[in-house]
Formats: C-alpha cells, structure tokens, sequence
C-alpha cells in the first residue's frame, strides 16, 4: 500500500504533504476505529475522563474533590451551582474563550476596558469585582489567585459553608451584572447593585453587604 500523493497535494500545503509522505503507510488491510486509549476496552465514558482529568490535576495543592463536594452540597439555587461549576471548568463564554472558538469580536472585558474578559478577571481581578468583594462582609479577595479552582479551594478552605454560600452567590452575581451590561447595556452602580435580585437571593445565604 502507498499514499495517494496526487490526491494529498491537492489537499494539503506543501509543508504537510512532505511530512504525510514521511509517515509509513500501513502493511495490511483494516479499517481504523476510534479507540480510547485510557479504558481497557477502547471506549470513553464520562468515568474514565474524569480519571484521567483527575489525574492530571496541573496544581497538587488543590483537592479538588473537596472542592466539587463543598459546591454540590452547598445550599446555594442550581443555576448558582452550575455556573460555578462552569467557571471553575474555564467554559464561560467569556471573551477570551469566544475568541479561541473563532468568534469575531473585542477582547477586552466590557466592565472596564483594561485587560482581556477572562473568567479569572471577570470574577476576581476586575475592578468592579474587586470592589463587590470588599464591600461585602467576606472580605475574601482572590486577586492573586491563578484559576478558578485556585480561588475555590481558598475560599471553601477559609470560610465556613453559610459564607462560602454567600460567597458563591456573589461570584454568581457579578457574572449576571456583566451579562445584563453586555446584552442590555445596563451599567450598575455598585450602590445599584445592591438592589439587584441578587441581594434578596445571598440575604437568605447570610451575605450582608455594608454601605
């Protein structure tokens, strides 16, 4: 068997064609098949990714499965939950991460026009961020923190679970006042802010914020 190198010149950039060409062609007749080299019998499951993603934890100073643990059984609404567990897995639509999927547009977060709309600065480094974080009665800040999960495991590991609650809610809330500037235009004030239905929502969760 050989390579169909007419065909593989029409398709590829030169480059590529002299680099298939180097790759031996295979000696015998059978047809590939998707296999998962990870499980014993080739086939992927959500188990088996979550093992291999589990142990390649880059950060072995993070537990993450007290992490996933303290959020399930947080008692914060399931929308609150999710969307943590979303930012925390770096798959919020934010800038940063539309770019990478080829979407045409602006990389700089919209709240303050200084640095790219990343999940870690829309949550923690942000000015408008940095300030929810200071006037609530938390007091946690997480501007130095390198992910999500980074900042997670400060958090669960400093705070008690009413707090930690609270401070879920937060993160929750600063990402929907991003949400209702970018799709609504509406700009808050953070004395406005307080008056948003996220403070109805964290009052139940003990998060009192100061004026």
């Amino acid at each position: 068997m050989a390579w169909d190198e007419e065909l593989i010149r029409d398709i590829f950039t030169e480059r590529d064609v002299n680099l298939i060409l180097q790759i031996p062609p295979r000696l015998w007749a059978r047809i590939d098949v998707i296999s998962w080299d990870k499980d014993k019998k080739g086939a992927f499951t959500v188990k088996s990714g979550y093992k291999f993603l589990y142990s390649i934890t880059p950060d072995e100073a993070i537990n993450y499965r007290e992490v996933w643990k303290r959020l399930w059984n947080s008692n914060t609404p399931p929308k609150v939950k999710i969307f943590i567990w979303t930012a925390a897995c770096n798959v919020l639509p934010t800038m940063v991460q539309l770019l990478k999927k080829r979407v045409n547009m602006e990389e700089f977060y919209s709240v303050c026009y200084l640095n790219s709309e990343s999940t870690k600065h829309t949550l923690f480094r942000c000015h408008f961020a940095q300030d929810c974080w200071r006037l609530s009665n938390i007091g946690f800040l997480a501007g130095n923190v390198n992910s999500v999960m980074e900042g997670l495991s400060n958090l669960f590991s400093s705070l008690d679970f009413e707090v930690s609650d609270g401070a879920l809610v937060l993160m929750w809330g600063i990402w929907d006042s991003r949400n209702k500037l970018v799709w609504n235009q509406t700009h808050f004030h953070l004395h406005q802010w307080y008056l948003s239905p996220l403070v109805s929502c964290s009052n139940r969760r003990k998060l009192v914020f100061l004026s």
